[in-house]
């Protein structure tokens, strides 16, 4: 990397400006990478599954759930 104190002419600020460029790039990937995995993890399943286990730790009301939804289904399918 380029010291900016070491930039004397026009063709070293270029060079900076390019690496600088390079570095801000990666970094908008990064970003939007951890942004897009936050994103995945907050859909409304995922949140009501949370809520789930935090409102009953002592009790798994979500694998009550998870039965109920699993006897439900296979109902509709004998249908």
């Amino acid at each position: 990397m380029i010291e900016y104190k070491d930039i004397k002419n026009l063709e070293d600020l270029d060079k900076a400006h390019k690496q600088l460029q390079q570095k801000l790039k990666k970094k908008e990937k990064r970003i939007s990478k951890d942004v897009v995995g936050v994103k995945d993890s907050f859909t409304p399943v995922n949140l009501f599954a949370a809520g789930l286990r935090k409102a009953s730790p002592e009790v798994p009301l979500d694998l009550y759930l998870l039965n109920f939804v699993r006897k439900l289904k296979r109902r509709i399918r004998t249908l």
